[in-house]
């Protein structure tokens, strides 16, 4: 089942009970929310497109079979830098496996 977001969609592949597997699909042009999580940790792998990554003021483009580690707390944003879609697999690691575990502290859709 696909998940539409204003930059995009994500699908879930895996759940397990403190682990969940998601594919991002983020449009030309568009990123998530600079954002934070207090009860899990991220694993980004970067499949096809090209990827800006922002992670607490350090930034960095990421290309397929790269990947980068976002620990909880760790301010964070995917951006697609890309011609065409990325594509992320998201590991999600945690007791608390929530889409309400998320605090925007910027957001180009307005949902702060």
């Amino acid at each position: 089942m696909k998940f539409l977001k204003p930059w995009g969609y994500y699908q879930v592949l895996f759940t397990g009970p403190a682990y969940q597997v998601k594919q991002l699909h983020i449009d030309t042009g568009h990123k998530i929310s600079l954002q934070s999580h207090q009860h899990r940790d991220e694993h980004w792998i970067v499949i096809d497109g090209e990827a800006s990554i922002a992670i607490n003021g350090r930034n960095e483009i990421m290309k397929p079979k790269e990947h980068i580690f976002i620990n909880k707390g760790d301010i964070h944003r995917i951006s697609n830098s890309s011609e065409g879609p990325l594509i992320i697999i998201e590991i999600q690691f945690g007791k608390i496996i929530d889409e309400d575990d998320i605090i925007r502290l910027e957001d180009m859709y307005g949902r702060i």
